[in-house]
């Protein structure tokens, strides 16, 4: 069948293995610390960045800058990209990606004779994306359970209470806090589709 790629965007690093599925053998593995390569310029620490009173933020242009740095080294590890059948992946839950009307048109563009970031880094509405170590939203969860009733009606509506790492109370913070910055977001991605949507070119669905 061939190569296939598996991709794993973590907390503190994106790592990357190749797997030969017709001889059963690993081809290639890869990974970049996002501290050791990134740290200085977008501020970051564990691969977080902490601006206080409990938001917890990392930078989705670092994760892009991660994802072909990644390519780069399996590249140099003598792997023909091109020989890549398929693509699964997985991303840290809960972390949110704002994006302005110009994402489709900056994906959709992307020129292999340029880097990412300086293709992406006009496309997001909000520099930085809260990520699930995030604990500031504690006011939106209750405004959220208030608004159906109480903790236990979300419950039973839902299957979970409101946590504060979850997207809902993330998104509905972001509303309240910078409504400019809202006003110019168009599509929020998980981290897993925003990875998927680089791969893809287009932006892809939740």
């Amino acid at each position: 069948m061939g190569n296939f790629l598996g991709i794993d965007s973590s907390t503190q690093s994106m790592t990357g293995i190749v797997i030969d599925t017709d001889r059963s053998v690993i081809v290639a593995e890869a990974s970049v610390s996002f501290d050791e390569h990134y740290g200085e310029h977008y501020g970051v620490t564990n691969g977080v960045i902490d601006l206080g009173d409990g938001r917890i933020h990392s930078a989705p242009l670092m994760w892009a800058e991660a994802l072909e740095q990644l390519c780069c080294q399996l590249r140099d590890a003598g792997v023909d990209l091109r020989s890549i059948r398929a693509v699964a992946g997985s991303g840290q839950q809960h972390g949110t990606v704002y994006l302005n009307e110009s994402a489709a048109l900056s994906l959709g563009g992307l020129d292999a004779d340029h880097d990412l970031a300086s293709q992406l880094k006009g496309m997001f509405s909000r520099a930085t994306a809260p990520i699930w170590m995030d604990t500031s939203t504690g006011e939106q969860c209750r405004q959220i359970e208030a608004g159906v009733g109480g903790r236990q009606a979300l419950l039973q509506l839902t299957g979970n209470t409101a946590f504060e790492r979850f997207s809902g109370p993330q998104i509905r913070r972001f509303w309240q806090t910078e409504p400019d910055a809202w006003e110019r977001t168009t599509n929020i991605c998980l981290v897993s589709s925003f990875i998927s949507s680089l791969l893809a070119g287009r932006l892809v669905p939740v």
